[in-house]
């Protein structure tokens, strides 16, 4: 079963999907995409993996901040939700721009991202 909640972190609120259980999983969908992009993949993906399909800052139902939409502040949403929402490491996966937030948080927080999977990024 797939449930929708929301977290602040690093100061704004994040909407995501969770389902199942194992290790932690974390989707990113590509610019303008919310996490149901990844609605079809998640039943089967959480068979094994503990799944986190993110809404990124202002897209979706997560907060819109005008003027705060570059990789690099994306990628910092990525590592707080690591931190504060998952408390593992995950892996990474990430579809275009959400690749390269995923690579972001993998350089500048190595100890919370166990792999990327980079799914045609720019």
């Amino acid at each position: 079963m797939i449930v929708e909640k929301d977290a602040t972190v690093a100061g704004i609120r994040l909407h995501y999907a969770e389902a199942g259980a194992g290790p932690a999983l974390v989707l990113v969908p590509g610019q303008s995409m919310p996490w149901q992009s990844y609605q079809r993949v998640i039943p089967e993906l959480a068979k094994r993996f503990h799944v986190f399909a993110l809404d990124v800052r202002g897209h979706g139902k997560s907060e819109h901040t005008p003027g705060h939409y570059t990789f690099s502040r994306c990628g910092e949403d990525l590592m707080a939700f690591l931190r504060e929402v998952v408390k593992e490491p995950a892996i990474c996966c990430g579809n275009s721009s959400g690749g390269l937030i995923c690579i972001y948080a993998a350089a500048n927080a190595p100890a919370w991202v166990r792999a990327v999977l980079a799914e045609d990024p720019p």
